[in-house]
C-alpha cells in the first residue's frame, strides 16, 4: 500500500494521527524481562541460543510499515513533524532495550 503514491495520499496522510496511534499501540509495550545467560560456551562447548521475543513476528510488519511511511515522498516533514513528538521519540528509543536483535536492527534503520 505504501508503494502506491496515490494510496498514501488518499488513505494514509489524511489519517496520519490515527496511523501513528496504531504504530504507538503496537510498538510501545512493556518489554519482557529476559535474564541474559552467562556465556560459558568456551568452558562447556555448549552454544548459547539467544532468546527470541515471542511477539516479534507480529511486530515486524508494524516496523516495516513505519519504515516505508518515513521513506515515502508524500509523507514529508510537513505531515510527520506534528505527529512524531518528543514523547514518541523517547518511547521509541526505550525500545532499544529489547531482547530481540532484529528489533534493535530495524530501529537503527528507522532512526537513521
Amino acid at each position: 500500500m505504501l508503494d502506491d503514491q496515490k494510496m498514501v495520499d488518499i488513505l494514509v496522510l489524511p489519517r496520519l494521527p490515527d496511523v501513528m496511534k496504531m504504530i504507538e499501540f503496537n510498538l510501545f509495550r512493556p518489554l519482557p524481562y529476559f535474564e541474559k545467560p552467562e556465556d560459558n560456551s568456551k568452558d562447556t562447548g555448549i552454544k548459547v541460543v539467544p532468546v527470541k521475543e515471542p511477539t516479534w513476528p507480529y511486530i515486524l510488519p508494524i516496523y516495516e510499515f513505519f519504515l516505508k511511511l518515513l521513506g515515502n515522498a508524500s509523507a514529508d516533514k510537513v505531515f510527520l513533524f506534528p505527529v512524531i513528538t518528543d514523547e514518541f521519540i523517547a518511547n521509541f528509543i526505550n525500545l532499544s532495550d529489547s531482547s530481540e536483535e532484529h528489533e534493535r536492527t530495524i530501529m537503527k534503520d528507522i532512526l537513521y
